[in-house]
């Protein structure tokens, strides 16, 4: 009886990593290099040239367009001094993977849940006070035109900065428009410093059955 449960509990563990293995995880960090105000929007101090964004995404690896360059992005995070832009996006919102001949990779999302406060016109409002009229933010948008960068046409599993060269950048956007005269709005975006792709939950699971295979023998 307990070689049949400790059978059953390995392939349990088996199939329940496997129905993780699609996800991947992406963490960022990155540095601000510009910071622009239209009219009446400002941020707090915490964010500021030289200030450090972090943050992750994680998305299904199982395209959901023809082309094959949309995928599900499951939750995206980015964190700049005080201020927490994030989004589970469990609906429609995407990482676009758009080649054409070059390998762009870019998790961006249109909505999402911002924390933190802004002046608006010298009265401090959350952000979710705030009626944007556009709030978007990418936590990453790397471009390359070398030959040599080697990723096909899919999300990669691993992710070598050093091989994008036309563009390596974090942004964020948002912006008030009252009419169309009274439009504010506030925009960074900053170099992204390192990228790495987190080993999926499957293969983490497989890893620890090996160990514990070899202790058995040992045994």
């Amino acid at each position: 009886m307990v070689k049949i449960a400790k059978k059953t509990f390995l392939m349990l563990l088996i199939f329940s990593s496997l129905a993780y293995s699609r996800i991947i995880t992406i963490e960022v960090t990155g540095t601000v290099n510009e910071l622009t105000y239209r009219g009446g929007l400002r941020l707090d101090n915490s964010i500021s040239m030289g200030s450090v964004m972090s943050g992750s995404c994680s998305y299904d690896t199982e395209a959901i367009s023809l082309d094959g360059y949309n995928y599900p992005l499951l939750s995206i995070t980015m964190i700049v001094g005080d201020y927490i832009f994030k989004h589970d996006a469990f609906t429609t919102d995407l990482a676009y993977i758009s080649i054409g001949g070059d390998k762009v990779y870019a998790p961006k999302t249109w909505d999402g849940v911002f924390d933190g406060n802004a002046l608006d016109n010298g009265e401090i409002k959350t952000f979710d006070e705030i009626e944007w009229s556009r709030a978007y933010f990418e936590l990453f948008n790397i471009y390359s035109t070398l030959p040599e960068c080697p990723y096909p046409n899919y999300l990669p599993e691993s992710i070598d900065l050093s091989l994008f060269n036309e563009r390596k950048e974090f942004s964020a956007n948002f912006l008030k428009a009252d009419s169309s005269s009274d439009i504010s709005s506030i925009y960074f975006k900053g170099e992204l410093t390192s990228l790495t792709v987190i080993p999926e939950p499957c293969s983490l699971v497989l890893l620890g059955l090996g160990a514990i295979g070899l202790l058995s023998k040992r045994r």
